[in-house]
């Protein structure tokens, strides 16, 4: 019910972010994120001409998920001992 009212109040196709402030967020590189674009994970706006690649809120969070299972998977392999999110 609160989402609802969240996606009434907030028009997300107006949550527009740059490349620095996704990479901040879901804690990668921009090399990281062009790369996950260049393999369709997560797409880019339309950009004009030269300007900063932009993604929606929709990507973001993708981008924050991408990273966290990344996260986890390489836990799972490696082990805390060996994870720096665990370390």
């Amino acid at each position: 019910m609160q989402k609802d009212l969240f996606l009434k109040l907030i028009d997300t196709d107006r949550l527009i972010f740059g490349i620095s402030e996704v990479c901040k967020m879901a804690g990668v590189t921009p090399r990281q994120l062009r790369y996950w674009e260049q393999k369709g994970y997560i797409k880019a706006r339309e950009a004009d001409g030269n300007k900063a690649r932009e993604y929606d809120a929709q990507m973001m969070i993708k981008a924050i998920f991408i990273k966290h299972f990344l996260d986890e998977v390489h836990v799972e392999r490696c082990g805390p001992k060996n994870s720096k999110a665990h370390g």
